[in-house]
């Protein structure tokens, strides 16, 4: 006689009400891992909170990348502050062997040469 054949027929149960009683459901129900209603953002509050985001980068200015090998530091901040006069913290640092400065646009290796 195979395993479960006691299962089925040992009462008058049908098919589901033998799972349940095996299984019964807990009495506090499961936790949710889906935010409440009220903390989920809406569309336009994430668009917003974007929006601010995109600001703030903006005010930050735009950090890049310069490729050309033979530019020092120096050099480097003359000609940034040439492009914006009345500015002088770039942040520039070296970073896998090229140039990494912030500046409140974006600048084309060509305006840096």
């Amino acid at each position: 006689m195979p395993r479960f054949a006691n299962f089925f027929s040992s009462s008058k149960r049908t098919w589901p009400q033998q799972l349940q009683h095996q299984n019964p459901k807990p009495d506090t129900p499961a936790k949710s891992s889906t935010c409440p209603p009220e903390t989920v953002p809406t569309r336009t509050e994430t668009m917003e909170s974007r929006t601010a985001a995109a600001a703030e980068a903006a005010a930050a200015g735009v950090t890049q990348n310069v490729t050309s090998r033979y530019l020092k530091k120096d050099a480097l901040q003359a000609r940034l502050e040439e492009l914006f006069p009345g500015q002088t913290d770039f942040n520039i640092r070296m970073k896998d062997d090229q140039w990494t400065f912030t500046a409140p646009e974006h600048v084309d290796e060509s305006q840096i040469e």
